[in-house]
């Protein structure tokens, strides 16, 4: 009975048992191909539960079902957890084409290249979306954390300092900012205040 699947599915979601809720929402999804979210629920139950593999098989069963950003950006964490880099960043790549205003997949992308030291297309993406999203404070701690890996020091600290002006309550701008101390120079002052 679908509707016992779909029960059953919600009932483990919520005991946070997330392989079997992808198990028994899959039952529900092949049931009711109508409920077009559910195929999708499936996948992020499969990522929740640690389990890479049977997302992407699930995912390439019902390739025909339609295509969004957040498919494309399910498959990317999917094959990130499956350490394929190169297939995160192509799926990633496909979401933020169909949703460009949606800073958390240039957050992901970037931490794809970040993760395998690949710094000058991180520090590519995050220029794009910093430019976009000006105040999101995690897209510029993450450029200064590229910033920092190029040993570019005095762009890490403008970034960090940028993010601690926007919100006081990132803690690791502040221990990033401590970090390059040592390279402060002239501005060894201006970073102390921050630090107080």
């Amino acid at each position: 009975n679908p509707m016992v699947s779909r029960a059953l599915a919600m009932f483990y979601y919520r005991a946070q048992e997330f392989a079997k809720a992808a198990e028994f929402e899959s039952l529900w999804a092949r049931a009711t191909p109508q409920d077009s979210e559910s195929f999708l629920r499936v996948i992020e139950f499969y990522l929740l539960a640690g389990k890479a593999g049977p997302a992407i098989e699930f995912a390439n069963q019902v390739a025909g079902r339609g295509d969004s950003a957040m498919l494309h950006g399910l498959l990317a964490r999917a094959y990130r957890l499956n350490n394929d880099p190169a297939r995160a960043v192509e799926e990633f790549q496909k979401a933020l084409k169909l949703e460009p205003d949606e800073p958390a997949y240039y957050a992901e992308l970037a931490q794809v290249f970040l993760d395998h030291r690949t710094l000058e297309p991180a520090q590519m993406v995050l220029e794009v979306a910093s430019r976009r999203f000006p105040k999101n404070t995690h897209l510029l701690l993450l450029l200064g954390l590229t910033h920092y890996g190029k040993r570019e020091a005095q762009l890490a600290l403008d970034t960090f300092l940028r993010v601690i002006d926007l919100d006081p309550e990132v803690e690791q701008a502040y221990a990033s900012l401590e970090t390059l101390i040592p390279e402060a120079g002239e501005r060894l002052v201006e970073i102390e205040q921050k630090l107080q």
